[in-house]
């Protein structure tokens, strides 16, 4: 028996499959997980995913040192910053077709130990 409710099981199986990994694992298991959605119902569900490992202080967000302002001002900066469907690469998640990077910050995953890793 699972003790978990549907939307805790998903997001524990996400954790699972993405953490100490770069910001794209996170993507892919949200991918992975909701195959059958659309790319804007992912987009929201990874967004939501990020919000949840940020405020659990599972993770914080960095571009050379950590994002300025709240989690949810940098959950919106990702929202701006995010390509459409066909603008972002397929093969790496945070990189457009151009070959630019997009997204604000990668992840650096905290641990109860006080180990960061630096995605």
């Amino acid at each position: 028996m699972i003790n978990c409710s549907f939307e805790d099981c998903e997001y524990k199986l996400i954790l699972e499959w993405s953490y100490g990994l770069a910001i794209d694992s996170l993507w892919l298991s949200v991918c992975k997980i909701y195959d059958n959605f659309s790319y804007d119902n992912c987009k929201d569900i990874f967004l939501q995913v990020l919000y949840r490992v940020l405020i659990e202080g599972k993770a914080r967000l960095a571009c050379g040192d950590f994002l300025k302002g709240t989690i949810l001002e940098q959950i919106e900066a990702f929202k701006v910053a995010w390509p459409a469907k066909d603008d972002i690469d397929e093969s790496l998640f945070w990189v457009t077709n151009e070959g630019v990077s997009w997204v604000p910050g990668g992840l650096v995953w905290l641990y109860e130990d006080g180990t960061e890793i630096w995605t």
